[in-house]
């Protein structure tokens, strides 16, 4: 649809219920390739409410959804909130629930973009490569002058999902290149993500399944100006988890990557607390943070919250490690007066059973926090934590096979603040295999850190 000057379009309510299917294709498909080259005027959507289907689908999707609009100047758009609940969904390939929304992309002038809730709740679904597929991405690139986005939280909770075929995952999440371009006094806000109370359970061994995934990439980069992005926080708590390979993968890099003039990005953090996880081999939880404030040059901020994994159960019966988390890169390539704010990196009153692995909880990196800074930049980070868990492992209980990095090459009037590094009671059962040697807690290389200091830095 492309408009001209001042139109004002009105979408009502979207509602697709009690319908049964059995099909060789997809099952539901609503797709608006939407509004595009549009001056002034306003757009309204309504609700999308998607509930109480039985559909089997062979070879297709079971239910797709997605819209996209772009070339926008001074237009006011509101979009209501999408609901997609109790159904009962199989197939045997395809993605199960796939959302795929929006694509926001060139807009310009006073536009306002308001995208409302998106709840994903108590469906049962099985059979598919990805059971719930949910990508929230390309929302805001090139977005310019004094326009806006505001995007709503997701939640995706209480619901029961099956098995997946091979190499699939029970609920995906890609939220990659949003807010991704951006000048003037543009503002792209990104809500909450909520995966919570979800039942995933795959009994398929051998499948390489995955359980919850989550990617989030290269948000908050190349900023300019005065422009702004914000970004809430990514929650995983209280899920039960049975899969193959990962139960949970939580990835992030790339946060606020390319700042330049006043502009300023945050993230509220990850979290996560509370799940019961059982994989058969590799890892119950993947957790990789990277490039955090990557190149931030003039007067640019970022501001991050906390990295928190506590009050988890983590079970596995293979695999080289239980629990694999790598972090590299807070605050790199920095100069002018840039600044980069971080909150601790905690693990607490976490159980981790390793039957058969080598190690319980293997850190590949921790470090690269102020790395090659110039001018008068400087980051400030919170503490390391590692207290109160319960280690049951084959072999080895903490492993950090390197700490270090932090403050390093450093010049002029820079500066580095880091907080406590603690590992303070914890219990930890390390002796299921005999004959060999082995750590409760061994950490290689806290050093370098402080490493290259010139002029004033700090």
């Amino acid at each position: 649809l492309e408009p001209r000057i001042g139109a004002n379009i009105v979408f009502g309510d979207t509602t697709v219920t009690g319908n049964y299917m059995d099909i060789t294709g997809n099952g539901i498909y609503i797709g608006f390739e939407a509004v595009q080259c549009m001056d002034f005027g306003t757009i309204t959507y309504g609700d999308v409410y998607i509930a109480y289907n039985e559909i089997e689908t062979s070879g297709g999707m079971g239910i797709y959804y997605y819209g996209w609009m772009y070339f926008l100047d001074s237009v006011t758009v509101n979009i209501g909130q999408m609901e997609v609940a109790r159904n009962n969904l199989s197939g045997s390939s395809g993605q199960g629930i796939y959302i795929d929304i929006w694509d926001i992309m060139e807009i310009y002038g006073t536009t306002q973009v308001h995208v409302g809730v998106t709840w994903i709740h108590n469906n049962n679904v099985s059979g598919y490569y990805h059971n719930i597929y949910f990508r929230p991405d390309l929302v805001g690139i090139f977005v310019y002058d004094s326009s806006a986005i505001y995007f709503g939280d997701t939640i995706i909770e209480e619901n029961t999902l099956g098995d997946v075929t091979t190499d699939g995952n029970s609920i995906y999440i890609t939220m990659t290149y949003n807010a991704w371009e951006m000048y003037d006094q543009s503002v792209v806000h990104m809500g909450d993500v909520y995966i919570r109370n979800n039942v995933l359970n795959d009994t398929i061994l051998g499948d390489n399944s995955r359980g919850i995934y989550v990617y989030i990439d290269e948000n908050g980069y190349y900023m300019y100006d005065n422009s702004m992005f914000s970004m809430g926080g990514v929650y995983i708590h209280d899920n039960n988890i049975i899969a193959d390979t990962f139960g949970i993968y939580a990835g992030a890099q790339y946060i606020g990557g390319y700042m330049y003039h006043n502009s300023q990005a945050s993230m509220d953090g990850v979290f996560v607390r509370d799940n019961d996880v059982w994989t058969n081999s590799y890892q119950t939880l993947n957790f990789e943070i990277y490039s955090f404030g990557y190149h931030m040059y003039h007067n640019s901020r970022l501001q991050v919250g906390n990295f928190e994994i506590t009050g988890n159960t983590f079970n596995n019966t293979g695999g080289w490690t239980n629990t694999y988390i790598n972090h590299l890169g807070w605050g790199e390539y920095m100069s002018g007066q840039s600044e980069a704010w971080f909150g601790s990196f905690i693990i607490e009153h976490n159980t981790f059973v390793a039957q058969n692995s080598q190690y319980a909880v293997y850190m590949n990196y921790f470090g690269a926090v102020g790395y090659y800074l110039y001018g008068s930049a400087s980051v400030h980070a919170g503490d390391f934590r590692f207290n109160h868990n319960y280690i049951d492992s084959n072999r080895n209980g903490l492993y950090i096979s390197s700490m270090g990095y932090i403050g390093y090459e450093m010049y002029q009037d820079t500066h580095v603040e880091f907080g406590n590094i603690e590992f303070n009671h914890n219990t930890i059962d390390a002796d299921r295999h005999t004959g060999s040697w082995n750590y409760g807690i061994y950490v290689s290389e806290i050093g370098y850190s402080g490493y290259d200091m010139y002029g004033n830095s700090q």
